[in-house]
């Protein structure tokens, strides 16, 4: 929506896609995703805050994937490892989203046996992530591994130092 209340103040357009990361070391993840495209045209740029801790995020543009205010989209996920630990944690996670679908007003929190049952269900997603990042951690990043923008610089010369 953040979008939406940019291009009607600024003018410009809304380019609609995927946000596409690696979020843990056991899945890749798409989100529906706008991004604001000036008046001037591209480059796009993205005004929308991610809550990830993804070093870079990848904007994949979809014409067939418009907004739609009144219900929220799930994520598109990918197993990166074989382990069905991992096909719960996506089964939970589209759980959740349909419950929250569930819900009459766009915005409002579940109620009775609805939210008791996404209580359980984010209560079992957290303990099975925190066992799978156990299982499968990030690579970290050393100081002196390349930069993961491109830029060809080591890391601590470039995104690095900015920490």
């Amino acid at each position: 929506m953040n979008v939406q209340t940019k291009v009607n103040a600024e003018g410009g357009t809304i380019q609609y896609g995927w946000a596409l990361w690696q979020p843990s070391g056991f899945f890749l993840a798409a989100e529906h995703h706008a991004v604001y495209e000036p008046k001037s045209g591209p480059p796009w740029i993205d005004i929308t805050p991610h809550n990830s801790d993804a070093a870079r995020i990848l904007f994949l543009p979809d014409e067939k994937a418009p907004y739609d205010a009144n219900k929220r989209q799930d994520n598109i996920r990918m197993k990166l490892v074989d382990d069905e630990r991992v096909l719960e944690f996506f089964r939970l996670s589209g759980e959740s989203n349909d419950i929250w679908n569930s819900v009459p007003d766009f915005g409002q929190a579940p109620q009775g046996a609805a939210a008791r049952h996404l209580c359980e269900i984010e209560q079992r997603w957290k303990l099975l992530k925190a066992e799978l990042d156990q299982a499968y951690p990030l690579p970290k990043l050393g100081r002196n591994d390349p930069c993961t923008c491109g830029s060809g610089k080591k890391y601590k010369k470039c995104h690095g130092d900015q920490q």
